[in-house]
This record gives C-alpha cells, structure tokens and sequence, in this order.
C-alpha cells in the first residue's frame, strides 16, 4: 500500500475499502466534504472498531458541537455509529489555543 498511486472513481468507497484492508489499531482522522464522505462509507463497513483507536489530525479550536469541528463531524458521520475502542480528542486539552 506504501507508495502505491490508485485512480478510483468513488474516493469515499475506495478509502472504506483501504481502511477495512488494512484493519488498523489506530487511525487519525481529519475533517473536510470528501473527508465526511469517506466517513460515511466507512460507517456502513464490516470493521471490529471495539480494537481501534482514533486520533484527529486536524481539528479547529472550537467546541466538539460547533458546525466547524471536524470531530463533531467525524463523530456524527462515522463514530457514533461504530464505537471505537478510544477517541483522542482535543476537546478539553486547554482553556485557550496556546495552552492546548
């Protein structure tokens, strides 16, 4: 998979299919419309999340609830639905941008 270039014509159904191929202890997610897509296919995949654990590698200095959090996105689109072993937010990781 390392260093492979596919064409696909569904992103959204080729990154489920990577994700559930690779059944991986970790995956970081981000945020974005192609992102929420992926998420969506990946929601409705066969994958034993009760192993996974999910970081964020992108996420904005806002509340999980607000429409600009990618979490909030990705928990709405995929992770309430599939219950991960461990989400790793940054919810909570600091009064202010600096001190998160």
């Amino acid at each position: 998979m390392q260093g492979e270039v596919r064409i696909v014509d569904d992103v959204a159904r080729a990154f489920a299919d990577v994700v559930v191929e690779a059944t991986p202890a970790s995956i970081a997610l981000s945020g974005g419309d192609t992102a929420k897509e992926a998420y969506e296919a990946l929601a409705t995949r066969d994958l034993d999340w009760s192993r996974i654990d999910v970081w964020f590698g992108d996420e904005r200095f806002v509340p999980v609830d607000d429409p600009d959090s990618n979490e909030g996105m990705a928990r709405a689109a995929l992770l309430d639905q599939v219950g991960p072993r461990s989400i790793r937010s940054m919810a909570g990781a600091g009064d202010t941008a600096d001190a998160a």
